[in-house]
């Protein structure tokens, strides 16, 4: 092949589009490995955050810490809205439907 010898307006085009493909790829392999990361993050997260819950609810029951029951309902309720929605808008995020 002659190097010299000037590329046509469709090869180029071509290797534009081969271009523009081979960027799309590497961003879907890069948010899949994204995806593999956070959704652990999320998941090792809440399961951490809900044991935590968990003990002290026990702790209470059992009557090691002392907290009134509007504590405890407090505790719960706003413990569960945040673990499941921030969960919600993670994976709504990562997963999003193209």
């Amino acid at each position: 092949m002659n190097k010299n010898k000037p590329l046509s307006e469709q090869t180029l085009d071509e290797m534009l589009h081969f271009g523009h493909g081979l960027a799309d790829l590497r961003g879907k392999i890069q948010d899949n490995a994204e995806r593999k990361t956070y959704a652990n993050r999320i998941f090792f997260t809440t399961i951490g955050w809900l044991l935590v819950v968990i003990i002290i609810l026990v702790f209470s029951g059992r009557g090691w810490l002392k907290f009134s029951d509007g504590v405890l309902i407090s505790l719960i309720t706003t413990t569960t809205i945040n673990i499941l929605s921030s969960l919600v808008l993670v994976v709504k995020y990562l997963f999003k439907q193209d």
